[in-house]
């Protein structure tokens, strides 16, 4: 039995947390002294970038002490090895990880899977794991997963399109030009009040009689 849920903590429409629970009824005989757990996750940007992905969470864990349960908590991070575009849906890596169709039994080889993955030039990784294993499992109860992953926030590196550039370009220089403004025209004013350099004022538009 598998039981999953997204919550949004801090109540700004976007999700926090994946809590994801399962309970896998084992026979009185088997014990369990190791874990692999595959999430797999809809990554999708929106800002600044248009980006969607399957991506990849890895949790693997084991012990020399039959457990009842294995309850991880981590962070879900942002891996790039190459600028994301401004322009555009990029959904170059919106593919399974898992290709299911190669119905061979190389399809579902951990090194192919990892090997095939990591030439990805965007993926994500769990980072700050911390497991917990718990022994003592009774025969009729099942051995469960309890997972708690949470959604940091990222710092999503991207190529700024002609007029993105030229937008924060304009307001950077008119800041400065205000800036330069103003100061130049203290210093103008103070020069001419004290008489610092000869001066001479003219109306053109009068006649000296």
């Amino acid at each position: 039995m598998v039981k999953s849920r997204e919550e949004d903590i801090n109540q700004d429409g976007k999700f926090d947390e994946l809590n994801i629970e399962i309970q896998v009824q084992l026979q009185q005989t088997d014990i369990a002294l190791s874990v692999k757990l595959f999430l797999l996750f809809d990554y999708k940007l929106y800002k600044m970038s248009v980006f969607h992905m399957e991506s990849l969470g890895v949790v693997q864990h084991s012990s020399s002490l039959p457990g009842a349960r294995l309850d991880v908590v981590a962070d879900l991070r942002l891996v790039q090895k190459q600028l994301l575009y401004s322009r555009g849906r990029d959904s170059r890596f919106n593919m399974s990880v898992f290709d299911l169709t190669r119905l061979v039994p190389d399809a579902f080889n951990l090194q192919t899977l990892f090997k095939e993955y990591a030439r990805r030039n965007v993926t994500t990784r769990l980072s700050n794991v911390y497991p917990l294993w718990t022994a003592g499992r009774a025969s009729d109860m099942p051995f469960i997963v309890s997972a708690v992953v949470h959604y940091p926030e990222e710092t999503i590196l991207y190529r700024p399109g002609f007029w993105q550039v030229i937008k924060w370009a304009w307001v950077q220089y008119l800041s400065v030009f205000i800036i330069f403004v103003f100061i130049f025209r203290l210093i103008k004013e103070y020069v001419f009040s004290n008489q610092l350099v000869f001066t001479v004022k003219t109306v053109p538009w009068k006649k000296l009689f």
